[in-house]
């Protein structure tokens, strides 16, 4: 029988950590948004550092562990390889138009989230 003086521990202590970790992370990248007044590809693209940066940080987990939980290990066959090669077309080839792009001032913000689409894909 524990002291009387103990406090139990509860199991919804870790799961209001993780919401409040994760709100926080949130309220960060909203707050940047608001105080810089980002264009909304430079909102997007500041997520990015952000959520690799809370995943290292915060949770301390490996990159992989950023997806579902209960999934199967990922493997990287021809099927995959291929989706993966049509996913990268589009934001490629905006990538490329934008950087050619001559009629239009050149968008830094842009070109980071198209690269980060064709990383991501």
């Amino acid at each position: 029988m524990p002291p009387a003086c103990a406090q139990p521990e509860t199991p919804d202590a870790g799961r209001f950590r993780r919401y409040a970790e994760g709100t926080a992370a949130v309220a960060l990248w909203m707050g940047i948004g608001l105080v810089f007044r980002l264009s909304a590809n430079a909102y997007l693209a500041t997520g990015n550092p952000i959520a690799l940066g809370f995943q290292g940080s915060v949770r301390r987990g490996s990159l992989s562990a950023m997806r579902v939980r209960s999934a199967p290990p990922f493997r990287l066959g021809i099927r995959w390889t291929v989706i993966g090669l049509l996913l990268i077309i589009v934001p490629l080839i905006n990538l490329v138009g934008l950087i050619r792009s001559h009629e239009n001032p050149f968008s830094p913000a842009a070109a980071v989230w198209m690269a980060a689409a064709v990383v991501g894909a």
